[in-house]
């Protein structure tokens, strides 16, 4: 896994998965599980853009249900 930051990465072509992943439950890992089967058949990079703190934890009170470390660390 690399962590970039933003504008230091250019990808011709990618498997590009966005969102909060705020929880890996069942639908998160499906989604990235698929994702990444896609990629790894294409031979393309498997790419997952998140955001830290989720839109919904840093526009509302809500509680922080993944951390990044626990993100970037998931299997």
């Amino acid at each position: 896994m690399e962590i970039h930051d933003p504008g230091n990465i250019k990808l011709p072509e990618s498997i590009l998965t966005i969102g909060a992943l705020d929880g890996i439950h069942k639908g998160h890992q499906l989604l990235l599980n698929t994702a990444k089967e896609r990629a790894k058949k294409l031979g393309v990079p498997f790419v997952v853009y998140t955001f830290d703190p989720p839109p919904k934890v840093y526009f509302t009170d809500c509680s922080l249900l993944t951390t990044l470390e626990e993100k970037t660390s998931a299997p």
